[in-house]
């Protein structure tokens, strides 16, 4: 009797319950603390994709790999393209409805394939084509299953200082 009660207050089944328990405890935080609209969702990647990155930058070794000198006419291109990326990066942050905002993501992947293509990379490019199709049409398809009501009502929130408050804490 004495090691039947021992496992009921100490054994495995008891482990389990305490195990699940907290699981889901931490799965309730996490979702309080879940961004609730798609723009502060991908803005909340951006942020430690873009942490990612510098770091794998700042980490790689690139003495003399890289040659740095005057812009040509040659550049032009490539210039252009990256301002095209650029704008529409920006150009995604304020974009209020959901296919818009799809297309203008999607438009910058599709330029950063052209510079790709510009660098000799034919098939990064490729890679990079097939893969903002199948994003544009996941993004797209998705927001075709979501409410009609739903999107308009998210595509009417403000767009001011508080989402950066929202993005960057818990409750």
């Amino acid at each position: 009797m004495a090691v039947s009660r021992l496992g009921e207050v100490a054994g495995p089944g008891r482990l389990y319950e305490g195990a699940i328990h907290g699981l889901n405890r931490l799965s309730d935080y996490v979702h309080r603390g879940e961004v609730r609209d798609l723009r502060s969702r991908v803005a909340a990647i951006l942020l430690p994709a873009g942490l990612l990155v510098g770091a794998g930058i700042l980490l790689t070794p690139t003495v003399e790999a890289y040659r740095v000198g005057e812009i040509t006419t040659r550049d032009l291109p490539l210039l252009l393209a990256l301002v095209a990326v650029a704008v529409a990066a920006v150009t995604a942050t304020f974009t209020r409805r959901h296919v818009s905002l799809a297309l203008v993501l999607s438009s910058a992947g599709f330029v950063l394939a052209l510079v790709y293509a510009f660098f000799g990379a034919p098939d990064v490019a490729l890679v990079a084509v097939l893969v903002e199709t199948v994003l544009t049409l996941l993004l797209l398809g998705t927001s075709k299953l979501i409410p009609y009501k739903v999107l308009h009502s998210q595509a009417e929130l403000p767009l001011g200082g508080k989402r950066w408050r929202r993005i960057f804490s818990l409750p």
